[in-house]
């Protein structure tokens, strides 16, 4: 690599060191910083220095003098490498690479739901602004109205004008504002998907990592192999420490449990929980209390958990909370209300698939974790 160093690299080849351990080869530059790692060969006309996990060349013009260490210091040095990079492809054992391959992909899952997480806190910090914004420019913009359907071009061109301009500018602002307004719920139901997504595969993964770990402790594996496995389960740990869990005692319908649930922020309905049910259904009675125009929703059809296919109107929730756990913008399905229901709807999927879902049948305690690193 023959490009201009950078503080990236000399931050990786410090942190590449066992600390302490032992001194490594060191290469001093003319503009005198000081690269260690392995030197693995060079040229007359270059010096090339093994960093770990990757090797950086320097043209001789810009290297003052290169230090070398002891063959046995290297050997210290590769060591700690190894174990610094355990799970990177060079240094990764035999036979683990297609493990290795799905966690790194849990780990780009998870950097995509830390990302989505603070987009979370920005969107429900931004939203109230924005709504109160748009409310503020809409009453500017009635009142420009009015004032205009009132003004006269003829006794006052400059004024008119200026009136014109004003209102033209509140309907454009109006317009950014309703667009943000209904943007918001795509953002953040797009954002709650990639936390699900990442939490379903993390709960994948460690079903996994136990099954492939139980498999090679019986052929009685390697120390590498045994210590690839603590590294990733060590890492799954911390992973399963950035979800809080939110527990709320169900009350039990026949063989069914039904809870509690704040929808939109303030109004409780009681749900019976159904991890059968792609979707939340709300039933129209409780839509009402909402203060929802049953009529300004769409139509759509929904099959359900039996197989039937029924048409009814679908609806996006703002929020929905059951316990501490909280989720927004979820999908759902609006039903009749059946004769005789003393439920305000299903708990279904678009809810329950954000988090990692326990039903204790024995306490009746319905536990949800989720993510907030």
């Amino acid at each position: 690599m023959r490009a201009r160093l950078t503080s990236t690299w000399v931050c990786a080849a410090v942190l590449a060191l066992a600390a302490g351990v032992a001194r490594a080869d060191t290469v001093r530059l003319k503009n005198g910083q000081a690269i260690e790692g392995i030197v693995i060969g060079g040229t007359a006309g270059a010096v090339r220095l093994d960093m770990g996990i990757a090797a950086i060349t320097f043209p001789s013009n810009m290297v003052k003098a290169v230090i070398r260490a002891t063959a046995q210091e290297n050997e210290w040095i590769r060591s700690g490498w190894k174990e610094e990079n355990l799970l990177h492809r060079k240094y990764l054992p035999p036979g683990l690479e297609d493990l290795n391959a799905e966690f790194t992909r849990l780990n780009d899952l998870h950097a995509n739901a830390v990302r989505a997480s603070q987009s979370l806190v920005e969107l429900r910090a931004r939203e109230p602004e924005i709504k109160k914004e748009f409310d503020a420019v809409a009453a500017n913009l009635a009142r420009a109205n009015q004032r205009l359907a009132g003004a006269s071009i003829h006794a006052d061109v400059r004024g008119y004008n200026a009136l014109v301009a004003e209102c033209n500018a509140l309907r454009i602002r109006y317009m950014e504002l309703g667009n943000q307004l209904n943007a918001t719920p795509q953002s953040l139901k797009s954002a709650a998907l990639k936390i699900g997504a990442f939490q379903e595969s993390l709960t994948a993964f460690e079903a996994r990592l136990k099954r492939e770990r139980d498999k090679r402790m019986k052929s009685n594996a390697n120390a590498g192999v045994s210590n690839v496995f603590e590294r990733m389960t060590n890492l799954c740990a911390g992973y399963d420490d950035e979800f809080t869990s939110s527990s709320v005692t169900a009350r039990r319908a026949g063989d069914s449990a039904v809870v509690p649930a704040i929808v939109n922020g303030g109004t409780t309905g009681h749900f019976l929980v159904d991890t059968g049910a792609s979707t939340v259904l709300v039933y129209e009675s409780f839509v009402g209390k909402l203060g929802v125009d049953i009529k300004s929703l769409p139509y759509a059809k929904f099959t359900m958990a039996d197989g039937r296919t029924v048409r009814g109107r679908k609806m996006v929730l703002k929020t929905m909370q059951v316990g501490e756990a909280r989720a927004e913008a979820v999908d759902a399905a609006v039903l009749p209300t059946p004769n005789g229901s003393d439920v305000d709807g299903l708990l279904g999927m678009t809810f329950l698939g954000r988090f990692a879902v326990h039903l204790d049948g024995r306490t009746g305690n319905l536990t949800l974790k989720q993510f907030a690193p």
